[in-house]
């Protein structure tokens, strides 16, 4: 699993949205809709987990199929 990191200093207007329809503390949030506002966020930094799976075979044992895969993101901010 590979670990890709990034980071920001300044992020204005930052709003949190519902990639599909998640119930959350008891509210119903439906697609696209915000689940968190932020006017300012000053210090953010991102790390990406990623799977990278293959299959091989054949003549020298090369890779055939690949799978490219996020497991996790995590986003940490101020």
């Amino acid at each position: 699993m590979n670990e890709s990191v990034g980071s920001f200093k300044l992020l204005e207007d930052v709003h949190l949205k519902a990639a599909e329809n998640m119930e959350i503390g008891g509210r119903i949030f439906s697609t696209g809709e915000t689940i968190a506002f932020f006017d300012k966020i000053s210090v953010s930094g991102f790390s990406e987990a990623r799977s990278y799976i293959t299959a091989r075979g054949g003549y020298n044992n090369r890779v055939r199929v690949f799978w490219d895969n996020t497991r996790e993101l995590r986003l940490n901010f101020t």
